[in-house]
């Protein structure tokens, strides 16, 4: 029992979603109705060897966020329940990656974007987003690119995550300017920690004016 358990726990332990380009879909919003009889949650959802019925107990709680409902199952659940609560996680969510702006290498200034979006595989609706821009003077006359600025944003519409803000963030200037940060966000209902992701973000300006970018997702 004490292998399985580190088992799961290194499976949650690796980082997620390595992506460079991708279109921007359009997000659906999360539902503020009240769930029906039929859809709401409860504790003895969470049984294992039954993973469907794990999944569906996982994605009707992303979609309904904080109801009465989710709350008092998520606080009845035991750590065993946790366990394949977050294991269900991870099948029922996907990723999408997308550079925000449209790169001209030959303008001045370049501003490349990177985001990062989590969100429920069934319905396609965003838990949570993370996005960081750069800011730099490109001059093609002598192959020069300078750092102006960087900036990011942590945003989590589901009630059930919460952005907890920059955990790192460096800016190397040496060769080419290489930016990178990681933003911290919160999944926890009713009291219970279910897991923590960092959004790694990292986006390279080349003094040629080639743009490298790249997003992941690490379950801590």
């Amino acid at each position: 029992m004490a292998k399985d358990k580190r088992n799961q726990l290194n499976r949650r332990n690796v980082v997620k979603g390595l992506g460079v380009t991708a279109s921007v879909g359009l997000l659906g919003g999360l539902s503020s109705a009240t769930p029906s009889q039929d859809d709401a949650v409860s504790a003895d959802m969470v049984v294992e060897n039954k993973p469907n019925q794990v999944d569906e107990f996982v994605t009707r709680s992303l979609e309904q966020g904080e109801t009465d409902s989710v709350v008092k199952a998520y606080s009845e659940l035991d750590e065993k329940q946790l366990e394949l609560v977050r294991d269900a996680y991870e099948r029922v969510t996907t990723t999408e990656i997308s550079p925000e702006n449209a790169i001209t290498p030959k303008s001045i200034p370049i501003s490349p974007s990177v985001s990062y979006t989590h969100k429920v595989k069934e319905t396609n609706t965003t838990i949570w987003k993370a996005s960081m821009t750069l800011d730099c003077d490109y001059y093609p006359s002598n192959n020069n690119v300078t750092y102006r600025s960087l900036s990011s944003n942590g945003n989590a519409p589901n009630s059930l995550w919460h952005y907890k803000g920059i955990d790192y963030s460096n800016v190397d200037t040496a060769g080419a300017v290489d930016a990178k940060r990681k933003l911290r966000f919160s999944h926890s209902v009713a009291g219970q920690h279910i897991s923590t992701n960092q959004a790694i973000l990292d986006i390279i300006a080349y003094d040629n004016g080639n743009i490298n970018k790249s997003a992941n997702r690490k379950v801590l």
